[in-house]
């Protein structure tokens, strides 16, 4: 299962770094390579990760390539001009998601809350101008951006935090039934 987990993270971050390439967008030829970069370098953190996990505790590299993952799409969601608007951002909820279920959903609440963090200064620097959007038209949406994302990351970790429990309850009752 956990190689399921790090193959899907190498495609998923690969299939990005290709269509960052390809796919047309107002980010300068500077910032689209860093989101390239990016998305590269993840792709060979997650195959790293894979060849890790047999060697080290699964949680650890997993919690390791979940902050990676976490720090790819703040990078990138920068690189492109869209701040609160990339569409990136959803796998945010999936990593939190996964972190609570495969490490423990402390560390899957340290990952919201750092996700929550970043998108807080995110929408700071958009609404100070310091981050230029290639879409500033919906500026007045910036709450809504933000709180929904807020939302998506409750949600997420409650989620994670659903499935680590039944989890947990499903192992117990196998071994009581051995």
């Amino acid at each position: 299962m956990a190689r399921l987990y790090f193959v899907t993270g190498a495609g998923v971050s690969a299939a990005s770094a290709l269509m960052y390439c390809v796919v047309p967008m107002h980010a300068t030829p500077a910032m689209r390579a860093v989101a390239v970069a990016a998305c590269l370098l993840l792709a060979l953190i997650f195959v790293v990760g894979d060849v890790l996990a047999r060697q080290r505790p699964l949680d650890r590299v997993v919690l390791k390539t979940g902050w990676a993952t976490v720090l790819t799409i703040f990078i990138v969601s920068v690189a492109i001009g869209a701040g609160l608007r990339a569409p990136n951002l959803g796998f945010l909820a999936i990593i939190i998601c996964i972190v609570s279920v495969l490490t423990d959903v402390r560390k899957g609440l340290d990952v919201a809350l750092g996700c929550a963090g970043a998108m807080l200064a995110l929408a700071v620097a958009e609404h100070s101008q310091w981050l230029p959007i290639a879409n500033a038209d919906g500026r007045d949406l910036l709450p809504v951006h933000l709180l929904m994302h807020l939302m998506v990351l409750i949600a997420a970790w409650v989620a994670g935090l659903l499935m680590s429990r039944l989890i947990g309850r499903t192992l117990s009752d196998l071994k009581e039934r051995e």
